[in-house]
């Protein structure tokens, strides 16, 4: 119940920011980029959707093992080229 709360508060989030956006700098857009514009938001909502559906479902089979040994890899990935950069 509560992601479906959540999800319908982050959609109206989305779509008020990209609607006032676009009311606020839509003169200087061409039809070609307007199209361009359209076709971007609506990949981006579906492949959101897609992996919100996807991670969901993937937690409520597993536990948050596979995600933390990623994040500690990770982790040490970015100290060590932060590390081999400064050094």
């Amino acid at each position: 119940m509560l992601i479906h709360i959540l999800k319908s508060i982050v959609l109206g989030v989305m779509v008020a920011a990209s609607g006032y956006s676009l009311l606020k700098h839509h003169s200087g857009m061409t039809g070609h980029e307007s199209i361009l514009l359209a076709t971007g938001f609506v990949v981006a909502f579906l492949t959101a959707f897609g992996m919100v559906r996807f991670l969901i479902h993937y937690v409520q089979n597993h536990d948050f093992k596979l995600f933390g040994y990623y994040r500690i890899v990770l982790g040490l990935l970015i100290l060590g080229s932060i590390a081999w950069a400064v050094g």
